[in-house]
C-alpha cells in the first residue's frame, strides 16, 4: 500500500501554483498524494496526473468554526488513517491540522507564508486569532517560513523553538526552464506591470497614484494591472474604484490569467508596492523572466532585489517613492535597462531554483 502525503490548503489555485512541482515529485516517487481544498470555481489549471483532490467547503474570512465543520469532518477522516506526512498551508488549515495531527500522532509541517491579518491588526478578533494560532503552531513538528522577519516573529512573539522553524530561503521556487525569455521590450514600448490580488495592502492605490505622477511627465508610459479582484478580503478594492481609475486613463486592468509569461515579456518593469509578503512568487518569476523589479523595501519583497542592480526598493506606502523609482527607469538608457534585466535572471539562477526547495521538503519525510 502506498504511503499517503496530505496537502491541506484553503485555495486550490494557490496550492497548484506554489506546490504543484513538489506534489508531482512525490507522485513520481511513489507516494499517494491527496489535496484537501475548498472547490475553486475559477480554477482552470492543469492538475498533476495522479493527484487526488478532496473538495470540502472552507470559509476563508469567517472566524466561525461551525462554518467549517464539513471541512473538519473530512480532514479528521483523512488524518485518522494516519498518513505518512501532512503539509498544511495558511491559517485555518494550519490550525485544524495542528490539533488533529497532535491527537492522531501524525507528523505535520505547517507553512506560514505570511502572518497577514493576525499580525497586522490590533482588533480583538485579530488578537484572539494570534493567541489561538500561537498555541496551535506549538503542536507542529516543523514550520516553514519564507522570510527572516517571520522567523523573528514566530520565535520572539509566538515563543516557538528556533529548531522548529525553517527558512525556505529561495521561497517555494521557480521552474527556471519554464520561466525564461530572451525578449526585452525596446525603449519606445516602456511599460509597467503590477501583478497581484487587487488589494489595498498590495499597494494598489500607491501604484495608481504613482502612475498619475509619472504620466503627467511621460504620457506615453503605460501602467497595467494583472490580478483577480478578491471581494472576500477585507482589504479588497471595489470594482467601481478600479473602473474609475481605468476610465480616467491612469491604468489598464487586464484581469487574471493562468499564464503570466506573455504579459510579463511585454513589460519593462514589474511592480509590487506591497505592505507585507511571505516571499513574493510574482517577483521571483519576474526575476526569472529577466524583468527589472520595483518593490517595497519590506521582508518578502526585498529578497528579490539588489537595489540599483536589478531594480529598485521603495518606501512602503509611498506613491512618491514609487514614482521616483519609475522615473529612474524611464531616464535610463536602453543599455542600462538591459544590464538590470540580465542581473535579474542571474539572481534567479543563483537563488530561486527548485533544487533547494525539494531538499527542504524531502528532509521533512526523513524522520519517518
Amino acid at each position: 500500500m502506498k504511503k499517503i502525503v496530505l496537502f491541506a490548503s484553503n485555495h486550490l489555485t494557490d496550492l497548484i501554483i506554489f506546490r504543484g512541482d513538489v506534489m508531482k515529485r512525490y507522485l513520481e516517487m511513489g507516494y499517494r498524494v491527496i489535496a484537501l481544498v475548498p472547490k475553486d470555481e475559477k480554477f482552470s489549471r492543469e492538475i498533476p496526473e495522479g493527484l487526488e483532490i478532496v473538495y470540502c467547503p472552507l470559509t476563508r474570512s469567517s472566524v466561525n468554526i461551525f462554518g467549517d465543520l464539513a471541512y473538519l469532518k473530512q480532514l479528521k477522516k483523512i488524518i485518522s488513517t494516519k498518513p505518512f506526512h501532512v503539509f498544511s498551508y495558511t491559517i485555518k488549515p494550519n490550525l485544524y491540522c495542528a490539533w488533529l495531527c497532535k491527537y492522531y500522532n501524525v507528523t505535520l509541517t505547517a507553512m506560514v507564508p505570511g502572518l497577514g491579518y493576525v499580525s497586522n491588526s490590533n482588533s480583538p478578533i485579530a488578537k484572539f486569532g494570534k493567541w489561538l494560532y500561537r498555541i496551535s503552531l506549538k503542536q507542529c513538528k516543523s514550520i516553514f517560513v519564507l522570510n527572516k522577519a517571520n522567523i523573528k516573529v514566530l520565535i520572539e512573539e509566538f515563543k516557538l523553538k528556533s529548531e522548529v522553524v525553517s527558512l525556505l530561503k529561495g521561497g517555494e521556487g521557480v521552474d527556471l526552464n519554464i520561466f525564461k525569455t530572451e525578449y526585452f521590450p525596446s525603449n519606445d514600448q516602456l511599460s509597467f506591470l503590477m501583478i497581484g490580488r487587487v488589494l489595498s495592502d498590495k499597494g494598489y492605490r500607491e501604484y495608481v497614484n504613482a502612475a498619475r505622477k509619472v504620466k503627467s511627465r511621460f504620457p506615453k508610459a503605460t501602467f497595467k494591472l494583472l490580478g483577480y479582484i478578491d471581494a472576500e478580503n477585507p482589504a479588497g478594492i471595489h470594482k467601481e474604484e478600479i473602473d474609475r481609475d481605468v476610465s480616467e486613463g491612469t491604468i489598464e486592468y487586464i484581469g487574471y490569467t493562468n499564464n503570466v509569461i506573455p504579459l510579463v515579456e511585454k513589460a519593462t518593469v514589474i511592480v509590487l508596492p506591497s505592505y507585507h509578503e511571505g516571499l513574493s512568487r510574482t517577483l521571483m518569476e519576474a526575476a526569472s523572466l529577466s524583468r527589472i523589479i520595483i518593490c517595497s523595501d519590506i521582508p518578502g519583497c526585498k529578497e528579490t532585489v539588489d537595489d540599483g542592480i536589478n531594480g529598485f526598493l521603495v518606501k512602503p506606502k509611498s506613491a512618491e517613492s514609487l514614482a521616483d523609482a519609475m522615473l529612474k527607469v524611464i531616464n535610463m538608457s536602453y543599455e542600462e535597462q538591459l544590464k538590470m534585466s540580465s542581473a535579474s535572471r542571474k539572481k534567479a539562477e543563483q537563488e530561486f531554483g527548485m533544487d533547494k526547495v525539494y531538499k527542504m521538503y524531502d528532509k521533512e519525510l526523513e524522520h519517518e
